[in-house]
């Protein structure tokens, strides 16, 4: 099975240089509270409540948005998957002991404070609790990697230590509970025609 890159490398990027584009994270709070509204992504067959004070901004391939919190910052992306992805709890071990070696291989200050195997919304999935450093901060980590028929989802919360148990009780924990997903990725026509080149 190929491992795939998480959302911890690749969050890091988008939280280093957020500053300097477009959607930069409102400097307003996001309590738990707040009324939510629901994100459709077809293409990527993501279904997903927010905040409505959220700022949501889209994300290229195989991003699928970032949701911007003040400096918490929550990140959804989309795998299509051709080989086989795990299903059976012996496999979902495997799984998960080549992501904590692909993390740490790409970030070797990385702290792992735990691992679980679970489901969300009716698939298996593989939970990744750290600590990193990204332009000199540190930040807790929350990466759930799901699979669903022919995709992997990774969604993922980046938080500053003090912040990390209020945003993830409030605002990760129900986004999670509430993420409906096909398991379809479309490819882009680009993508297609690559492949058929190929075959």
């Amino acid at each position: 099975m190929r491992p795939l890159a998480t959302l911890l490398l690749l969050a890091a990027f988008a939280l280093a240089a957020c500053g300097n584009e477009r959607g930069e994270a409102p400097a307003t709070r996001v309590v738990g509270q707040d009324p939510v509204k629901r994100l459709k992504f077809p293409r990527y067959g993501v279904e997903v409540s927010v905040p409505t004070t959220a700022s949501v901004q889209r994300t290229a391939r195989p991003g699928v948005f970032r949701l911007f919190l003040g400096q918490p910052l929550v990140s959804l992306f989309a795998y299509p998957r051709r080989e086989e992805i795990p299903r059976r709890e012996r496999d979902l071990r495997v799984a998960r002991r080549r992501l904590v070696k692909e993390v740490k291989r790409r970030d070797p200050d990385y702290e792992l404070r735990g691992t679980r195997l679970t489901e969300i919304g009716g698939a298996k999935a593989i939970e990744l609790l750290g600590d990193q450093t990204i332009s000199r901060g540190r930040l807790r980590t929350r990466s759930v990697h799901v699979y669903k028929r022919d995709a992997e989802y990774v969604i993922e919360l980046l938080a500053p230590p003090a912040e990390f148990e209020r945003t993830d009780a409030e605002i990760f924990e129900p986004l999670l509970q509430s993420l409906e997903l096909s398991g379809e990725v479309k490819q882009p026509r680009t993508d297609k025609k690559k492949q058929k080149k190929q075959e």
